[in-house]
């Protein structure tokens, strides 16, 4: 009793009929969520903790160029998506609430790369830690990808005309103030100072020359010598000539190459000019007292070998990473800005990709990735 008035217990049959109408409700949340995911634009995908895929929406299937969902299910997600580091690496980026939008590199049936954006998340069960992963992806418009070949096309149509006019301007003045500097230097018995002064002539000349080879080669690349080769050798190669380019220091340098590595077909002098380019870059980054890693191996999915070039200098700026590939664009006091471009247009050239990641704490991540076979 109570107030006098005795407690009203709940009847049996409004319990159930609460109920039925919550378990109503979930079914209805359900079948939303449900109709929401096979109508999404968004390429979905879950995974559990092993990066096994049981589960995808209709969006992904197209996306990625299949026909039923079974020929997905089961599937490791190395096989839809370039890991950079393996599934524990990449997994371990992801926070605990999920990650921004991100670019990564998938790969379709056929083998196919192409770029998409990405918003990972854990999710849990019964809160005994994260149990699997899921990812919302979007390819890249085709309409950002057309500005940007339009935009290239361009600036190559420019430095065409430019080049053209600064090799007949400036060829052969440059040539002869080299040659009667280099002359003087060996031939003429002269005073210190002036021999000095003659010797920046013909350092500064030798420089210009290289400027306009430089604009040359951005702007009409050559033919390229198809050859079979080996990435690996080439890089061991490329790693010696940089430590003697770069002189003294105490740079640690560790080539990691797969001894599995395809060979591909490529042309050896051009991939090399690419691969010195890039790790003498990284050779500047670390300030001569640093680490820099060269990584090679065969995205089998792809059908691709991908060097990765990595230091742990202080990185790129985020707002500095889609310009460094433009021509004269840098940020070094005696740099040209020109050999990004041109390592750029080689790897295009091969019917490859070079992307740019990493950050302040973990340096500078340079991925090129080629195709075993001539595109």
């Amino acid at each position: 009793m109570t107030n006098g008035r005795a407690m009203k217990r709940p009847d049996q049959r409004d319990m159930l009929k609460e109920k039925v109408l919550e378990c109503h409700r979930l079914a209805c949340a359900l079948r939303m969520k449900e109709h929401a995911l096979a109508h999404s634009l968004n390429a979905v995908f879950f995974a559990d903790s092993q990066g096994t895929v049981f589960d995808v929406n209709p969006a992904f299937l197209r996306l990625w160029g299949y026909g039923e969902t079974q020929e997905v299910l089961g599937a490791k997600l190395d096989r839809f998506f370039i890991l950079k580091g393996g599934l524990g690496q990449w997994r371990r980026g992801v926070g605990p609430t999920g990650e921004a939008l991100r670019e990564m590199t998938a790969v379709k049936k056929n083998g196919t790369v192409f770029p998409v954006e990405a918003a990972i998340s854990l999710f849990q069960s019964s809160g005994r830690g994260p149990s699997g992963l899921m990812g919302a992806c979007v390819a890249l418009a085709e309409k950002s990808r057309t500005e940007e070949f339009k935009r290239q096309s361009l600036k190559l149509l420019a430095l065409g005309h430019l080049s053209a006019g600064l090799a007949h301007e400036l060829r052969n003045p440059l040539a002869v103030i080299s040659s009667c500097a280099q002359f003087s230097i060996e031939n003429l018995t002269i005073e210190r100072p002036l021999a000095e002064n003659l010797k920046v002539i013909y350092r500064n000349s030798q420089k210009a020359s290289r400027l306009i080879e430089e604009l040359l080669s951005f702007a009409k690349p050559s033919n390229l010598d198809w050859k079979r080769l080996s990435v690996n050798a080439l890089l061991a190669h490329v790693v010696k000539m940089a430590r003697l380019e770069a002189g003294q220091g105490r740079i640690q340098t560790c080539l990691k190459a797969d001894p599995n590595l395809p060979r591909i077909v490529g042309d050896r002098e051009k991939l090399e000019q690419v691969f010195l380019n890039i790790t003498l870059n990284a050779f500047q980054a670390v300030a001569h007292q640093g680490r820099v890693t060269l990584t090679t191996r065969h995205v089998k999915t792809a059908n691709m070998v991908e060097v990765n070039i990595i230091d742990n200098g202080p990185g790129i700026p985020e707002e500095y990473r889609e310009q460094v590939f433009d021509p004269f664009f840098t940020t070094k006091d005696n740099g040209t800005g020109l050999g990004l471009s041109i390592s750029h247009a080689i790897i295009k050239q091969h019917g490859g990709q070079i992307r740019i990641s990493g950050d302040a704490r973990h340096g500078t991540d340079m991925s090129i990735l080629l195709p075993i076979g001539k595109p």
